[in-house]
């Protein structure tokens, strides 16, 4: 060819599904240039699979069909010498115009997400997901707050025991000219050995209950976890400053303790009066001022905070509840002080002198009643929490919605199964048609937002469903949205018209705050098929359901955003619970070559409500530790007050009160403080679970915490009878005697 040569150009192009159509082109050469420079450069032929390294033309494999009878010696000459290096140049609008299809007309212009390509930072991303991963630590703080109050409740009753005993000691170094502050130096100085080392063996255990909960999260409940792969990391930071607060509060326990049985008279300390400690009339303001405060904190929480908001106000009412706790004791106090200043009494009675007993040593009847109030209220408030599902599953207010079984494929259902053309094309004629009802969801693969994976996530799957077929069934509660919704119709806030840009999503309320640390109202970031990104604002809550990890959408504006995805990929099965079984394997059957996978909805709800119930179970262990220090401080406060007071058993005895009176008296008097401790501690608690108990579907295991209830009123019973009993079993004259 030469130049102003005309020339005819024979070639394929991909035509309508994949075909191959051969045309035709003419060209008129321009000029004849030569191989060097840009026209020499090999690289402007991509490396196509099958020739690039092909050592001569007879070697192609190009995936077409090639007729090598056309390949002359020349051509093989040329390839051994430049390979791939182009033999003609054209102008890039002739090239557009002439190749252009249906993926564009620029190969290095195509964007891979209209391809179906979507390239993420996959590392930053997992990093990013697992420091937004849901903290536990303040959970953990919150409920072992009021086992460290019952905890420092119960290191200074012991304390106080202690300085009780050696107060002629305090007092005979008051006496000597020990200055007071000495005498306190001396008194701490004893402590800080007791108070470190328990400090450290309390960090070491603290060590050992953490390994405990991972070695059991890496077997027994690995199913919540999903991994074995858990490994304990402890910051030496963390554990030194936890010990160095448990040293200080408890010093500082110790230093009021001390600091206030020093303030007795000198002649007092000597003679042991302060063991039998003379009631107080003086009225304390700042108990008063507490008490209030915490009344109006109480009030401002529930005035502010919503029960209607389910377990999302959960957090206020338990602040609220603690206030109420705390506030409560403080009125405890107020009333013995109230009682002290009533010297006449107008009946005397068992009750009443038990009253007038309980006066007399305050501080020991007010760590009673929190050690029995903090340990009653974490065992309530966890117990109340915990998710008993299976009753009620056939309710359509409940989290499954009334459903009877949740049902994913692996390969789309093509047409509506309730329709007689997708009964008879997926052979589902043997199911009742009137009773066994479908409805199903288009499915977009995305994160796994649910309880099963403590990251935070992004993207979670988006599924796509016709709004009516929930609303009138009336199918699932919500727990809040950006609207007021229609009772009958509440899911017909997917169908809003929001932007362009801006869809409504609905998602269960704890995946929203908890796995997305987001609320109703926030909006997330997709991106549909042609690689453009629109927001799905969330408008609605659910309480909890067996949609956990999916974000619903429209299924109109699914198809309108991914309308590639054909089909649906999960469905429910609205039908008679007592035939599940029957139905499961008819639907197995029929739908065997998709891929079908059948889970009743109440199983599926359980999975998700064991990762909190395990959970709970932790903080519950937590609880238990509070009920055994209140036991404890029960069973020796019940001890203590009977071993000091002999002399008055005796004196009763010797005036005629029988034993049986005696007896009754002592029951009677810490029968009270045992009462007072449970009323609080349910009342309190029944406060903060209030969210828990009206959010609609909640099923309360209510045995179990009745259960719990009995053992600490039996227990609290016994400590009492036995104290009881043995006071009165002893020989009481040598105490008369000294009396």
């Amino acid at each position: 060819a030469k130049k102003s040569d005309r020339i005819k150009l024979t070639y394929y192009v991909l035509g309508a599904s994949r075909s191959l159509m051969e045309t035709t082109s003419d060209f008129r050469v321009k000029s004849i240039v030569s191989i060097q420079g840009v026209y020499a450069d090999r690289s402007l032929m991509p490396d196509f699979p099958g020739l690039a390294n092909a050592e001569n033309c007879r070697d192609w494999d190009a995936g077409i069909p090639i007729d090598l009878d056309k390949i002359r010696d020349k051509d093989e000459d040329y390839w051994t010498d430049y390979l791939g290096t182009p033999k003609a140049f054209i102008s890039l609008g002739a090239a557009q115009k002439m190749w252009q299809n249906r993926f564009g007309d620029l190969t290095n212009a195509i964007e891979p997400v209209s391809l179906g390509f979507y390239f993420r930072d996959v590392k930053n991303e997992g990093l990013r997901a697992s420091s937004q991963s849901v903290d536990f630590a303040q959970l953990f703080l919150g409920m072992s707050f009021f086992i460290i109050i019952s905890a420092l409740l119960l290191t200074g009753l012991l304390y106080v025991f202690s300085i009780e005993q050696r107060s002629e000691e305090s007092g005979l170094f008051l006496a000597l000219g020990f200055a007071k502050k000495s005498v306190k130096h001396i008194i701490l100085l004893e402590g800080i050995i007791l108070v470190i080392v328990g400090s450290i063996f309390g960090a070491v255990s603290g060590i050992l209950y953490n390994q405990i909960v991972l070695l059991a999260l890496k077997s027994v409940w690995q199913g919540i976890v999903g991994t074995p792969s858990i490994q304990i990391h402890i910051k030496s930071s963390t554990v030194i400053l936890g010990t160095l607060i448990g040293v200080t509060i408890n010093l500082l326990t110790i230093w009021l303790v001390g600091r206030n049985q020093l303030k007795q008279p000198i002649v007092d300390l000597q003679k042991g009066i302060t063991k039998l400690e003379t009631i107080k009339t003086k009225k304390p303001k700042l108990s008063l001022a507490a008490g209030v405060l915490c009344l109006i904190g109480v009030f401002l929480i529930l005035i502010l905070s919503n029960t209607g908001r389910g377990r999302e106000a959960f957090a206020s009412f338990f602040s609220a509840g603690s206030l109420l706790l705390i506030g409560s004791v403080v009125f405890v106090n107020l009333f013995i002080v109230k009682k002290a200043d009533k010297v006449k009494t107008a009946k005397l009675s068992f009750i009443n002198i038990g009253i007038r007993n309980n006066i007399r040593k305050r501080f020991r009847s007010l760590a009673v009643v929190g050690l029995l109030a903090s340990g009653i209220f974490i065992v309530f408030t966890v117990g109340a929490n915990r998710q008993s599902l299976l009753k009620d599953a056939e309710k359509r207010e409940s989290g499954t919605g009334g459903f009877a079984l949740f049902g994913e494929t692996v390969i789309p259902i093509l047409y509506d199964l309730n329709s007689k053309k997708g009964r008879d094309f997926y052979a589902l004629n043997k199911i009742n048609a009137d009773d066994v009802k479908f409805v199903s969801f288009r499915v977009k693969e995305g994160d796994d937002a649910s309880c099963l994976n403590l990251n935070r996530v992004s993207r979670p799957q988006l599924i796509g469903v016709n709004p009516d077929e929930l609303s009138k069934r009336g199918s699932f509660s919500f727990l809040k949205t950006t609207t007021e919704v229609n009772p009958e119709s509440p899911w017909e806030v997917l169908d809003q018209n929001l932007s362009e840009d801006v869809i409504p999503g609905i998602a269960d309320q704890t995946v929203i705050v908890w796995g997305l640390g987001k609320s109703v109202g926030d909006t997330l970031i997709y991106v549909d098929e042609s690689g453009k990104t629109f927001k799905i604002k969330l408008v609605g809550g659910l309480a909890n359901s067996i949609f956990q990890g999916n974000i619903i959408i429209s299924e109109k504006a699914f198809i309108k955003k991914y309308p590639s995805i054909s089909g649906s990929r999960l469905f429910l099965v609205d039908a008679p619970f007592p035939e599940i079984e029957d139905i499961t394997q008819k639907i197995i059957w029929a739908l065997q070559d998709q891929g079908v996978d059948l889970t009743p909805t109440y199983d599926r709800l359980a999975q998700f409500s064991q990762v909190e119930n395990t959970y709970l179970s932790i903080f519950l262990i937590l609880g238990t530790f509070g009920l055994i220090l209140g036991s404890i401080g029960i069973g020796i406060v019940i001890w203590r007050n009977v071993s000091e007071r002999q002399g008055e058993l005796a004196l009763l005895r010797s005036v005629g009160f029988t034993r049986k009176a005696v007896q009754l008296l002592i029951l009677s008097e810490h029968s009270v403080l045992l009462f007072a401790g449970i009323l609080i501690g349910i009342v309190t608690a029944l406060l903060a679970t209030l969210p828990t108990l009206m959010t609609p579907g909640t099923n309360i295991p209510y045995l179990t915490i009745i259960l719990l209830l009995l053992i600490v009123v039996i227990n609290g019973g016994f400590w009492t009878y036995f104290a009881a009993f043995m006071a009165t079993k002893k020989d009481l004259l040598p105490a008369l005697r000294n009396e």
